[in-house]
C-alpha cells in the first residue's frame, strides 16, 4: 500500500523535471515562497519587486491611487495557500508558470468558502529570476504589451 503514494511522488517528480530543471524549480520555489509571504505580511515593498516590472510600470503611469489599489493587500486577498502548478510552458529562455491557489481572507485562517486565485510567475532568464502576473493582469493585453503570453487563459 505504501507503494502507491511513492509511485505518484516519482510521477509526479519525473513530469515536472521535464519542464524545469533542478535550478530553476529551486529557484521558482524560493521567489514564489518570498511572494506569498510578502502577500500574506503585507510588505509592500517586497511584494511589489515581485511584480513583473511591466506590470509595475503599468499601474504607475496610472497614478498613485491606482498604484496603490492594487499593490495593496486588502482583506480579501490576505494570504493564498495550497498553491499548485497547473501548467508550464517554455519558449528559449522565457518561461511562464501558472499557479493556482486557494485564498484565505483572515490571519486566523477563515477560508471564504473555497475561492480559487491565479497567478503566473515569469522568468525571462532561464529561471534565475522570476516575476509574478496576477491572472486579470496576465490576460490583460494591455499590460506589458511586448510580453508574449505563453499560457493561453482567459478571464
Amino acid at each position: 500500500m505504501k507503494l502507491k503514494p511513492l509511485t505518484y511522488f516519482i510521477f509526479f517528480l519525473a513530469l515536472v523535471s521535464c519542464t524545469l530543471n533542478a535550478e530553476q524549480e529551486a529557484s521558482l520555489s524560493d521567489s514564489t515562497t518570498r511572494y506569498l509571504e510578502s502577500r500574506k505580511n503585507g510588505a509592500v515593498l517586497a511584494f511589489v519587486s515581485l511584480h513583473h516590472p511591466e506590470v509595475v510600470r503599468f499601474y504607475k503611469e496610472k497614478g498613485d491611487s491606482v498604484f496603490l489599489k492594487k499593490f495593496t493587500v486588502q482583506k480579501e486577498d490576505y494570504y493564498l495557500d495550497d498553491p499548485s502548478i497547473r501548467e508550464t510552458k517554455k519558449n528559449g529562455n522565457t518561461i511562464h508558470v501558472l499557479y493556482v491557489a486557494k485564498t484565505i481572507n483572515s490571519e486566523w485562517g477563515t477560508s471564504d468558502g473555497g475561492k480559487i486565485r491565479e497567478f503566473v510567475a515569469v522568468s525571462e532568464n532561464n529561471g534565475r529570476n522570476w516575476f509574478y502576473i496576477d491572472k486579470s493582469d496576465y490576460v490583460n493585453k494591455s499590460i506589458a504589451r511586448n510580453m508574449k503570453r505563453l499560457i493561453d487563459l482567459k478571464d
